[in-house]
């Protein structure tokens, strides 16, 4: 009998070449059997995303049910999250990215965790794209480290990744989930209003591949587009003011902070290009 009932929400647009690696993921976690179900939602691809997860489909059919929903014009992935959200049954949602891939360990370590510490309400990890421990140490008898954040740890270093994330529902029904007029920046939108209400705890073992290798600027995908990207994230900035939970001489220094780190992500695009120029 499950204890925690899970939930594993997934956008996908036009996956047909990476969705099945990510399911994969899913189906060889060493605790599958706390999968209640997975949710694809075609978030209105082009391409055969939907036929390749229906062949999948009779992978999965003994471990967990796998739920195919979607929309018939692309909407974003913060309309393809919510639907997720909004038809799941379990009591904890799981998110995924249709091109990332999680560790065979992953969900038995954060379940681990959450069921030694019921209290905790979202729980992410690292990914290998990254090394960072942000946050506050957080004394736990799990045996792995374990930090806390909160909005002003997000807005500095956009952390952790949402498809990393493990979040009790009701939360995610209370934070407003994600903001579906939002098409750039939304993640780290939705987790600062989720850090408002309740803190985020995160392991920073790397329990999450993303993106298929993919740099996380200057490649192909929504974080490619720097310009409007930093946009969005000056948006997130307004919005933590507009909601109290940063002041006004906070606003300026963060303002400042993502300008330098826009400069930076334009170095690394120009930098990654180059690369790719030479190498062809």
């Amino acid at each position: 009998m499950r204890d925690i009932k899970l939930s594993v929400v997934i956008p996908a647009y036009n996956s047909a070449e990476t969705i099945e690696d990510a399911l994969n993921g899913v189906l060889h976690q060493t605790a599958v059997q706390y999968v209640y179900e997975v949710i694809v939602v075609n978030d209105g691809s082009t391409d055969d995303t939907a036929k390749v997860v229906e062949e999948w489909k009779k992978n999965a059919e003994e471990q967990f049910t796998l739920v195919l929903t979607g929309f018939k014009k692309n909407r974003g992935v913060s309309a393809a999250r919510n639907r997720g959200i909004e038809i799941s049954r379990g009591d904890h949602i799981a998110f995924l990215d249709a091109d990332d891939e999680w560790k065979p360990e992953k969900l038995k370590i954060q379940l681990g965790i959450l069921r030694r510490y019921p209290g905790i309400k979202a729980l992410g990890t690292g990914w290998d794209q990254l090394n960072l421990k942000p946050g506050k140490k957080v004394n736990n008898s799990s045996g792995y480290e374990l930090y806390g954040m909160k909005v002003k740890d997000e807005l500095v270093y956009l952390w952790p990744p949402v498809p990393s994330l493990i979040v009790k529902r009701n939360e995610l029904l209370k934070s407003g989930m994600f903001d579906e007029s939002m098409r750039y920046a939304e993640d780290s939108d939705f987790i600062c209003r989720l850090a408002e209400r309740a803190k985020i705890y995160y392991i920073p073992d790397k329990l999450l591949s993303a993106g298929h290798g993919k740099n996380p600027f200057g490649e192909k995908g929504l974080s490619g587009n720097t310009a409007r990207m930093h946009k969005g994230f000056k948006k997130n900035i307004y919005g933590c003011l507009n909601r109290g939970s940063i002041n006004i001489l906070e606003y300026a220094a963060f303002l400042l902070l993502e300008d330098l780190k826009y400069l930076r992500r334009i170095l690394i695009a120009n930098r990654i290009k180059e690369e790719k120029t030479k190498d062809e």
